[in-house]
Parts: C-alpha cells; structure tokens; sequence
C-alpha cells in the first residue's frame, strides 16, 4: 500500500465512523479530533522522519544499538563500525558458528540495493543531489566511517567479485556533504582481501530471528486501517487495548515489547501498513 492509498483508506475509514456515531455530539468531535491527528501523523515530514522499514536493534549487549533490521526485508545488517579497519580476509575468517560474526555473511549487490531501497534511495554517482537527508538517515543506522566536517561518508565491502582478479572483493561508497553533494555506489572500487583500512567496514547481513509484528488489534485476522485507527486512538488515550490479547497492539521492541502501547508502536504499525 503507497502512502497516498494509506491516506485515503484512513479518511474514508473516519468518514464510515463519523457517519455511524449513534451517541451524539461528543463521540463526534472526538472522532473530529482522531482524524485531525492521525492526518498529522500522515504527513510527508513524519514520513519523511521515520521512512519505511529501519529499526535499531542489540546484537551483544543491551543499548548496542549495533544491528539495523530492515522490516520489508527482514534482515539484519551489522553496523559498519563493528568492522572498520578489518580486512575482508581477516572478517571472513570470523564467519561460521562460534565465531565473532556468527550466523552473518556478506551482502550481495542486489540486497544492499535493497537496504537503500529501504530509505528511498537508488544509486547515483557523486554530484548535486537532494538525497542527502537519506543518505544521512541510513549512515544514522548503519554507521558513520568518516566525519568530513560538513557530511559523512562510509563505505563497506561486499561479498561480490564479478569481473575481479582473485584475493579481491567489490566495495561501496555513501556520503552526503551539506552543499548538497551527495552519491550512492554499490559496486564501486576493487578492494584487495588482505587490505583494511578504518573508513571501510564489511556489510554483513543475516536473516533476522524471533521478529512479531501482529498488527491486528481488533482481532478480526486481517491487519488494515482499522487496527491502526485503534492504535492511534489508544496512543491519545481515547480508548483502551481490545479483546483479551492487547499485545496485538503492542509490538516495539519487535523483540520483547516493553508493555507500553505509545508512539512507537503507531510508527511501526504505519511502516507495516505500508508494505
């Protein structure tokens, strides 16, 4: 579902209310009250702030923050900083079980294409461009190799060698710059195995494990608008978590939901819908 569609399924879901509130003026402006909200959390700027599909999770310690998963994918991608400076040699030596990167490999082109994708970005060489703030948004998640003072760039290496010598791997590049020069490169430098440096880590994905997200808060097996209005009217406290599994409504942190039903939940129950 595109955001426009998303839009107007919520408006046409808070008409259907308003025209059956049987219990006078209050339900009424309540209802009013409920659209005007949600059509502010709907706007592009919150859109814009939360994106689609990434969300910070642990990987050794509790506030690592050092996996981003992404939803539409599911996948869990280790931070850049936890392999900057290593070697592809020297980190793929540490795949496989009981090792320091157990149960991760390295990304292929196409689903690094699909992390950008996650954040509304395609690939494009360096120059003006007004994807920054994205570009800024996925270095947020997945680490930051190099401050240039007026932007950020991180670049990682992959698991392709197409076209390549032996002993060498394809690497990336993401930066953005505050005079708007900005680019995202797949598949951009050939980088010998032996060789580390501390602006490049290793892009690292595995297939992310124990991850609910329910959504249906009304329990009537489908997930829809309906379920997020409820989530919504929950947020602001107009009602109370239905049925006997209000867990439904609360999924954050998709791992262990901490009991509470906030904003939190109401943006991953929006980036759900979206899919």
């Amino acid at each position: 579902m595109n955001i426009f569609n998303l839009r107007l399924s919520v408006c046409n879901y808070l008409y259907r209310q308003i025209d059956a509130s049987t219990t006078g003026i209050v339900k009424s402006m309540r209802i009013y009250v409920n659209y005007f909200v949600l059509t502010l959390f709907l706007t592009e700027s919150i859109v814009q702030t939360c994106y689609a599909a990434l969300v910070e999770r642990d990987w050794l310690v509790t506030g690592d923050g050092a996996i981003t998963w992404d939803t539409a994918t599911g996948l869990e991608w280790l931070d850049l900083t936890e392999t900057a400076g290593l070697s592809f040699n020297q980190v793929n030596a540490q795949l496989g079980v009981g090792n320091t990167y157990e149960n991760f490999s390295y990304a292929t082109d196409e689903q690094i294409r699909g992390l950008f994708a996650a954040v509304g970005l395609k690939e494009f060489d360096g120059g003006l461009s007004d994807q920054g703030p994205k570009v800024e948004y996925l270095l947020n998640f997945w680490g930051v190799l190099l401050n240039l003072g007026t932007g950020e760039r991180s670049e990682y290496l992959t698991g392709m060698t197409a076209g390549l010598p032996l002993a060498q791997h394809w690497s990336g590049r993401v930066y953005w710059l505050s005079d708007n020069q900005a680019a995202v490169n797949v598949l951009l430098f050939a980088n010998d195995d032996d060789y580390g440096n501390i602006t490049i880590g290793s892009a690292l994905i595995r297939h992310a494990s124990n991850v609910t997200v329910d959504g249906d808060v009304n329990e009537d097996g489908q997930v829809n608008v309906a379920d997020l209005v409820i989530v919504q009217q929950i947020v602001l406290g107009l009602s109370a978590p239905p049925g006997t599994e209000p867990g439904h409504a609360d999924f954050y942190p998709p791992t262990a939901p901490d009991g509470i039903i906030n904003a939190s939940d109401l943006l991953l129950m929006y980036q759900l819908l979206l899919k």
